[in-house]
């Protein structure tokens, strides 16, 4: 029973992730498998941000900078209205 009612509140309040990540000499948005758009050239990382950032209208959710490591370098914070709550910097 008390697993069935986090189901239901997942079901009602998602939480959209985005992760932006280095990936063969460019960035890539990860979405959801088969959803992972590919940016290359001096503004590929700020494409992906614009991509993902664009995306988050009317979800609640956060967008994952991961630098070339591995390791989270930023993490935006977005509200149900797609607003966003914080940019997360120096996590």
């Amino acid at each position: 029973m008390w697993a069935g009612s986090i189901e239901a509140r997942l079901k009602q309040n998602p939480e959209t992730v985005f992760e932006i990540r280095p990936f063969r000499g460019g960035w890539e948005c990860f979405e959801a498998p088969g959803v992972e758009p590919y940016y290359t050239g001096p503004k590929a990382k700020q494409f992906a941000l614009d991509y993902a950032k664009g995306r988050t209208a009317m979800r609640k959710g956060e967008i994952r900078v991961f630098n070339s490591a591995g390791v989270i370098e930023e993490t935006i914070l977005f509200d149900n209205s797609g607003q966003q709550v914080s940019d997360g910097r120096g996590c």
